[in-house]
C-alpha cells in the first residue's frame, strides 16, 4: 500500500512538472523571438493600375515577401520588435506593350519597428494585432516606356520615405521554444508627394500612395522558454 501511495505521489509530481511546462502556460515575459516569414502579396490601388499614363501605376500583379521580425515581450501579451521585408512585383499584361517586350520589375525594401499585441495573453493558441512604421525603399526596373515609337526601359528609384502597416495574425505554440504563425497586414507607402529618379531627372510627384496586403505563413524561435 505505502509504494502503491509512493508511486501515485511521483506521478503526480511528474504530470505536474510536465503540464507546467507546456507552451500554452508560459509566461514569455522578458524573452526574446525571431521570425522569419514567407508571403504572398496583393498590390492595390497605384502599384497594381494598369493604366501606364498615370505617373504612379505600375501594372502589378501578386509576388513575393520575405520578412523577419526581432521581438521582445514587454510583458505576455505586449510585443516590441524590429522588422525588414523585402518584396518583389512582376507585371500585369498591358495591351500597349507586346508580349514578351515587358521584363520590369517592382522592388520593396522596408525596416522599421513595430507593437504587437496579443489579444488573448494565455493558451497554446494567442491572436494578435500589430501595428508598424519604419522607411521603405521602391525600385521599378526595366520600365519599358514608349519613345519615338520605339521601346525604351527605365529604372526608377524611389527612397528613403515612410511607411506604415497593420495587422491581424495568430501564432499557435509547438514546442516551448517553437511557434508558427500566420496573419494578414496591410502595408502603406507613403509616396503621395514623392516623385520617381530616374537618369539624372525626377518625375512626379505621384500624387498616390502605393498599398499592398501580404499574407505571412512564419516560425517563430522563441530564445528563452522562461
Amino acid at each position: 500500500m505505502y509504494k502503491s501511495l509512493v508511486i501515485i505521489l511521483l506521478c503526480l509530481l511528474t504530470a505536474t512538472s510536465l503540464a507546467s511546462k507546456r507552451p500554452a502556460d508560459i509566461d514569455r515575459s522578458g524573452s526574446v523571438f525571431i521570425s522569419p516569414k514567407f508571403g504572398i502579396s496583393y498590390p492595390m490601388g497605384a502599384l497594381a493600375n494598369a493604366n501606364y499614363q498615370v505617373i504612379a501605376a505600375s501594372w502589378r500583379k501578386e509576388g513575393i515577401t520575405l520578412a523577419g521580425d526581432v521581438g521582445y515581450y514587454i510583458s505576455n501579451s505586449t510585443i516590441a520588435g524590429m522588422e525588414i521585408s523585402y518584396s518583389n512585383f512582376h507585371p500585369k499584361s498591358v495591351s500597349i506593350y507586346p508580349e514578351g517586350t515587358d521584363r520590369s520589375r517592382v522592388r520593396i525594401r522596408r525596416v522599421g519597428i513595430f507593437m504587437q499585441y496579443s489579444l488573448v495573453a494565455d493558451g497554446k493558441y494567442r491572436p494578435y494585432m500589430k501595428l508598424g512604421a519604419g522607411l521603405f525603399e521602391a525600385n521599378r526596373i526595366s520600365m519599358p516606356q514608349l519613345v519615338a515609337g520605339s521601346i525604351q526601359y527605365k529604372d526608377y528609384s524611389l527612397g528613403a520615405k515612410p511607411v506604415f502597416s497593420i495587422g491581424l495574425g495568430i501564432n499557435g505554440s509547438i514546442t516551448s521554444n517553437i511557434s508558427l504563425t500566420f496573419s494578414i497586414e496591410a502595408v502603406s507607402l507613403n509616396s503621395f508627394s514623392a516623385s520617381w529618379e530616374t537618369s539624372g531627372a525626377t518625375v512626379g510627384p505621384l500624387r498616390e500612395n502605393m498599398l499592398f496586403f501580404p499574407v505571412y505563413f512564419g516560425l517563430m524561435y522563441h530564445l528563452s522558454d522562461n
